[in-house]
C-alpha cells in the first residue's frame, strides 16, 4: 500500500494544476483503482496486500503505455517537422533550378508563381518520399518543363504532334502532384487554364488544317513547310504573351489558313 501511495504522490508532483485535463488523465485510472481497493469484494481479491500489489503493477503498466504513446507522438511530430524543413530546403533549390528553364522568365506572373512557389513543393515531396531511388519520381520535373513549353507562343505551341499528347496527360499529372501536398485543383488554375486554352487552340488549328489535306504529323512534308512559314510570318508580339486576345487568336487562325493556301498553290493542290 505504501509503495502505491508513494508512486501516486511522486507522479502527482509532475502536474501543477489538479483541475487540468492532463492531471485528470493521470488520476482517473488511479481513482478507479483506489475505489476498487476500498471495496475488496468488488475488486475480486480477499488478500489486501496482493490487491495493492496488483493495483500498483496495473497502474505502472498503464502509465508506461501512456508514456510510450506520448513519446512516440512526440517523435512523430519531430519527424514531421524535420521532413517539412527538408522539403522546404529542397523546394527552394528546385525553384532555383526551374527558374533557369528557357522561357520561364517570360511567363505571366500567375503561372510563373505556380511553377516557382507551389510546384517545387510537389517535386520536393516526391523526391524526399522516394529517397533517391529514381530520377524525377512521378515525372514532376518533366511536368514543369512541359508546362513552360506549352506556355510559349509561336510554332512550338501549335505543334500538334507534341502538344496533343501533353494535353492528354498534363491536367491529371498536375492534379496528382498537388494531391501529394494536400492541395486541390484551385491552386493550379493558372496551369489548367493554360492547358484549356491550348486545347481550344489546337482544336481550331486541326479544323483549319484537316480541311486542307494535312495529316498533322511531323512526317508530313507540307506540315514541316507550314512550321517554317509560320516561324517567318508570325507576329513577334505573340511570343511575348501567353493569354492571347481574341483578336490575336483570330489573326493566328487567318495566318494559318493563308499559309496553308499558299503551300497548296505551290504544290499544285486544288
Amino acid at each position: 500500500a505504501r509503495a502505491l501511495l508513494e508512486t501516486l504522490a511522486q507522479r502527482s508532483l509532475e502536474y501543477n494544476d489538479e483541475f487540468s485535463p492532463a492531471f485528470e488523465g493521470f488520476f482517473a485510472p488511479a481513482r478507479a483503482v483506489l475505489q476498487a481497493l476500498a471495496n475488496p469484494a468488488r475488486s475480486g481479491t480477499r488478500d489486501v496486500a496482493q490487491g495493492f500489489r496488483l493495483a500498483h503493477e496495473g497502474l505502472r503498466d498503464t502509465w508506461h503505455a501512456e508514456e510510450h504513446a506520448a513519446a512516440e507522438q512526440h517523435a512523430s511530430g519531430l519527424r514531421a517537422l524535420q521532413f517539412a524543413e527538408q522539403r522546404h530546403q529542397l523546394a527552394r533549390q528546385v525553384a532555383r533550378e526551374l527558374a533557369r528553364l528557357p522561357g520561364m522568365a517570360a511567363l505571366q506572373r500567375p503561372l510563373q508563381r505556380f511553377l516557382l512557389k507551389t510546384w517545387p513543393l510537389v517535386i520536393a515531396q516526391a523526391e524526399l518520399a522516394d529517397a533517391g531511388a529514381r530520377v524525377d519520381p512521378g515525372g514532376y520535373r518533366a511536368v514543369a518543363s512541359d508546362l513552360v513549353w506549352c506556355a510559349q507562343p509561336g510554332p512550338g505551341a501549335i505543334d500538334p504532334a507534341r502538344l496533343a499528347p501533353l494535353l492528354t496527360v498534363l491536367p491529371a499529372a498536375v492534379r496528382e502532384g498537388l494531391s501529394l501536398i494536400g492541395q486541390g485543383s484551385a491552386v493550379a488554375e493558372p496551369a489548367l487554364a493554360l492547358l484549356a486554352e491550348r486545347q481550344a487552340e489546337l482544336a481550331r488549328l486541326r479544323e483549319v488544317l484537316r480541311g486542307r489535306g494535312f495529316d498533322l504529323t511531323q512526317r508530313d512534308p507540307l506540315y514541316q513547310e507550314f512550321l517554317k512559314a509560320w516561324t517567318a510570318q508570325e507576329d513577334p508580339r505573340w511570343r511575348e504573351t501567353v493569354e492571347l486576345t481574341p483578336e490575336q487568336q483570330q489573326a493566328r487562325s487567318r495566318l494559318a489558313a493563308r499559309i496553308v493556301e499558299e503551300l497548296r498553290r505551290e504544290q499544285g493542290m486544288s
